[in-house]
């Protein structure tokens, strides 16, 4: 339930992002005119949807990695890089 509502989030900043950008484009090639302002609300829009598709990205696992190396160690040495590994992802974000 929650991981839809975060998708529709996203989608909607995304929506949000394009059609603002296209509204910029235009103003500014068309209309010979520009939205002062479209640029820093692009950024803050961009940031936000950065963090919710990477929690959403965290949620179904689908950050990426290269576990050639990884594989080839044992379950247990492959379970406590998994955890350092999301532990990481949560530090950063």
């Amino acid at each position: 339930m929650l991981d839809r509502f975060f998708e529709a989030v996203a989608a909607l900043l995304l929506s949000a992002i394009t059609l603002l950008a296209l509204a910029s484009v235009m103003a500014r090639y068309v209309l010979n005119t520009s939205l002062a302002w479209s640029s820093e609300i692009l950024i803050g829009l961009l940031v936000y949807a950065t963090f919710f598709c990477g929690y959403l990205a965290l949620r179904q696992g689908a950050h990426l990695r290269i576990d050639v190396l990884v594989a080839r160690l044992s379950r247990r040495a492959q379970w406590s890089i998994f955890f350092i590994n999301q532990a990481l992802i949560g530090v950063v974000a």
